[in-house]
């Protein structure tokens, strides 16, 4: 008998093409659905500080970090500035809460970039990790600012403070061409937000 006349091969065939029309029948089912689909999981929120006692106090909660930044003393930094804005709220060490505001100025074609890290440290431990320590810098680096601090300058175009004040550390970075000729009226300005802090 010839394969091709055989009637139970045409049925078999059929037969195995039962699970894939019940597979296709099934997905096309699902298309025409008009549910909105779930959200989608983004990235999951890390608190920093763990809850209790070890939690960052509740005043940097309020903290403006751009509001630390008297306009007076940040104009002679960093003329035509736009006033800064704050950005994050965020740590990488937990029981460390770090606010951050980007100030900028544009030049023509440049802009120039002064930002100021605030970090609180929510127990004594915590702030032995973030302090700054002497070994980072020279004897002669060390500025007077709050509890104690230092000034590094880069090849001109770049001013470091880094300073603490009770369970805060501040870093203000400058990056402007000629920025050595503002570390003085940098050293200003940190002292003023290591005073309001």
């Amino acid at each position: 008998m010839n394969p091709a006349n055989d009637p139970g091969r045409a049925r078999r065939g059929m037969l195995a093409m039962r699970p894939i029309a019940f597979v296709v029948a099934v997905a096309a089912a699902g298309c025409g659905k008009t549910e909105p689909p779930a959200p989608a999981a983004g990235p999951q929120a890390v608190p920093s500080a763990p809850a209790g006692p070890a939690a960052a106090p509740t005043s940097t909660a309020s903290l403006d970090v751009c509001g630390l930044l008297p306009s007076d003393r940040l104009a002679a930094v960093i003329p035509g500035h736009d006033g800064g804005s704050a950005s994050g709220d965020a740590s990488l060490l937990a029981g460390v809460k770090s606010l951050q505001c980007n100030v900028t100025a544009a030049r023509g074609n440049d802009v120039d970039l002064l930002t100021l890290v605030v970090s609180v440290a929510s127990t004594d431990a915590l702030l032995e990790q973030i302090r700054p320590s002497g070994s980072a810098f020279d004897d002669e680096d060390k500025i007077a600012v709050g509890d104690g601090g230092w000034i590094k300058r880069g090849a001109g175009d770049e001013v470091e403070i880094v300073a603490s004040k009770g369970r805060s550390v501040l870093r203000l970075t400058l990056l402007a061409p000629a920025a050595s000729a503002r570390a003085d009226a940098l050293v200003a300005l940190a002292a003023v937000v290591a005073a309001r802090l």
